[in-house]
C-alpha cells in the first residue's frame, strides 16, 4: 500500500510542529536542512504527534545542508534514537550501512535516496532500486526532459513492482508518477503542505494528492479508477486537466486526468507507456496531432479525413483516434446562436485544427474559403474541402474578410498577444471572429471586440471539443456548466 507523505519545509522547529499537525496525511517528512539549526530531535518527534521521516538533504543532492558528513551522520543517528519512523540517507553516504544497522536495532527504517541531475536508464535505475531496497525503501528522483525519461522511470517502476521491492520513483518536475504511485506499487509518494512551499516542482498539494492518489488501485494498472492524459509540448499552460477534473467530480466518476509533456520524437515511447499502464484514453495536442495517426489501430471518419487526431480512446487494447475539433467548433458557434448554413466562412491556416474545422463548417452548410502562407498546403486543403483558396496577402485577405460572415483563425500568429494575422482589417457587428488559440487576448480578438463583432475564443473551442472527448472517454453526457466554470476559474 502506498503511503502519502507531506514534505515540510519549515522555518524552525515550532513551525515544523505546526505544519505537521495540520498536514492532511498521517506521515510527514521533516526537512531538517531547512531549519536554522538541528533541534532536540527526540523532543521534536514527540511534539509532531504523527509518524515522521527525518531528512537532512546535503547541497550536493539538491538540499540546503552544507555541514560536514560527520555532523549529518550525528544528526540522522539522533533522529533514529529520537524515535523517527524513517530516516532518509543518500545512497552514497559513507555511513549508509551503519545507519541501516542502527535503524534495524531501533525499529526505524531507512529511506535510501538517490537524486540524479539527469534521468538514468531504466536498467540503471532498477539496479539501484534492487540494491538499495535491501537496506530499506529505495527512493530514486530525477528530472524528466523527454518522453524517453518518462518511459525509463515507468519501466524501472514496473519491474520494481513485479519484484515486490520497497521503493519510490519520481520525476522531480512532473506530478504524473506521483499520481500513479499506487498503480506502480510504490511504498511512498510525496506531496506538498497546503500552507507551505513544495519541496520539489512535481509535488501536488497534499489535499489534492490525498484525493487523487488512492483512486488508482495497487493491484491493477488502472484499478477501479480510470485515468486519462494529455500529450503535447508545451502542456504546462493547458486547461484540459481542470476541465476534465471538474467533469469527473461533478458526475462522481472515479477517474483522473494528467498532462504529460512529450517533445517531438518521444511520442512512440509515450504511447507505449500509456498502453502498458492501462490508460483509458488520452488527448493529443501540438505537435502530435498528425504524428499520432500511424500509432493507432483505427480512426473515426472525421479523424481519417483530417489526417489528424486530438482524442484517443482505448477499447480492449485497441487505440481508436477521433478528432473533436470540428464538431467542437460547430457546437460553440451554435451555442452562440451563430447561423452557419449559407454563411461565407474564411479559415485562416492549413494545419490540423483548420482542416478539421473547415470540414465541419462545410458539412454544416457554410461556404468555406481557406487562406494560408504555405501555398502548397493551402491548395491541398482547398482541394480536400472542395473550396476556394486565396493567397496570404493583406489586400486579398482584407477583401475576403469583408465578404465573410465568419472568420476562423487557426495559425500560431498572435499567441504572444501582440501580432495579428489581419493587420489593419476592420470588422462589423454582423461578423463573427473565432480565435482557436487561448491564453493571452490576441490583437485579433481585441480588434474584433472593439469593432463590435461577435467573438469566440480558444476557451469556447476547448470547452466543446473537450466535452465531446469526455463523452467518448466515459459514455456520459458532459456536465457543461461545471466544465465551463472550471475554465473560468483556471
Amino acid at each position: 500500500m502506498t503511503r502519502l507523505v507531506t514534505s515540510l519545509l519549515a522555518k524552525d522547529a515550532d513551525h515544523a510542529v505546526a505544519l505537521a499537525r495540520t498536514a492532511p496525511t498521517d506521515l510527514v517528512e521533516i526537512r531538517l536542512d531547512t531549519l536554522p539549526a538541528i533541534p532536540d530531535l527526540r523532543a521534536l518527534r514527540r511534539a509532531l504527534e504523527k509518524p515522521a521521516i527525518a531528512t537532512l538533504r546535503p547541497a550536493r543532492s539538491g538540499g540546503r545542508f552544507e555541514g560536514t558528513e560527520d555532523a549529518r551522520r550525528d544528526a540522522l543517528f539522533s533522529a533514529i534514537d529520537g524515535g523517527f519512523e524513517f530516516v532518509d540517507v543518500e545512497h552514497d553516504a559513507g555511513f549508509v550501512m551503519e545507519a541501516a544497522a542502527k535503524a534495524a536495532q531501533a525499529r526505524s527504517r531507512l529511506v535510501v535516496s538517490r537524486h540524479d541531475p539527469a534521468c538514468a536508464s531504466a536498467d540503471e535505475i532498477l539496479a539501484f532500486l534492487r540494491e538499495a531496497s535491501g537496506l530499506g525503501v529505495a527512493k530514486y528522483a530525477a528530472p524528466v526532459a523527454s518522453a524517453a525519461d518518462h518511459a525509463a522511470l515507468i519501466e524501472a517502476s514496473l519491474a520494481a513492482r513485479d519484484l515486490d521491492l520497497a521503493y519510490a520513483v519520481m520525476a522531480v518536475n512532473d506530478a504524473a508518477l506521483r499520481l500513479l504511485a499506487p498503480a506502480l506499487g510504490m511504498a511512498l509518494s510525496y506531496a506538498a503542505h497546503p500552507d507551505g512551499p513544495e519541496a520539489a516542482p512535481g509535488q501536488l498539494p497534499a489535499p489534492r494528492a490525498l484525493k487523487l492518489v488512492p483512486k488508482i488501485s495497487p493491484r491493477r494498472p488502472t484499478g477501479a479508477a480510470r485515468w486519462f492524459a494529455l500529450l503535447g509540448d508545451p502542456v504546462a499552460h493547458s486547461l484540459s486537466p481542470a476541465l476534465h477534473a471538474a467533469a469527473f467530480e461533478r458526475l462522481g466518476l472515479d477517474a483522473q486526468y494528467v498532462a504529460l509533456r512529450v517533445p517531438e520524437g518521444g511520442l512512440d515511447a509515450a504511447v507505449t507507456g500509456l498502453r502498458s499502464l492501462g490508460a483509458a484514453g488520452f488527448n493529443v495536442t501540438t505537435p502530435h496531432k498528425r504524428a499520432i495517426v500511424p500509432l493507432l489501430e483505427s480512426l473515426a471518419a472525421e479523424a481519417r479525413f483530417a489526417g489528424a487526431v486530438n482524442t484517443v480512446v482505448a477499447d480492449q487494447g485497441r487505440l481508436i483516434g477521433h478528432n473533436t475539433d470540428g464538431r467542437g467548433a460547430v457546437a460553440a458557434l451554435r451555442e452562440a446562436s451563430v447561423a452557419i448554413k449559407g454563411t461565407r466562412a474564411l479559415v485562416l491556416g492549413a494545419g490540423a485544427t483548420a482542416t478539421a474545422v473547415g470540414l465541419a463548417l462545410r458539412q454544416a452548410g457554410a461556404v468555406v474559403t481557406v487562406a494560408a502562407r504555405d501555398e502548397a498546403k493551402r491548395e491541398a486543403l482547398a482541394k480536400q474541402l472542395s473550396c476556394r483558396a486565396v493567397p496570404w496577402d493583406e489586400g486579398t485577405l482584407a477583401k475576403v474578410v469583408t465578404e465573410s460572415g465568419l472568420v476562423f483563425h487557426a495559425t500560431p500568429v498572435g499567441r504572444d498577444g501582440t501580432a495579428t494575422p489581419l493587420p489593419g482589417v476592420a470588422f462589423s457587428p454582423e461578423q463573427v471572429v473565432f480565435e482557436a488559440n487561448y491564453g493571452a487576448i490576441s490583437a485579433l480578438v481585441a480588434r474584433a471586440r472593439t469593432d463590435g463583432a461577435t467573438v469566440l475564443t480558444g476557451k469556447d473551442l476547448l470547452l466543446h471539443q473537450g466535452a465531446i472527448a469526455f463523452e467518448l472517454f466515459t459514455g456520459r453526457k458532459p456536465p457543461l456548466t461545471a466544465m465551463r466554470a472550471a475554465l473560468g476559474g483556471a
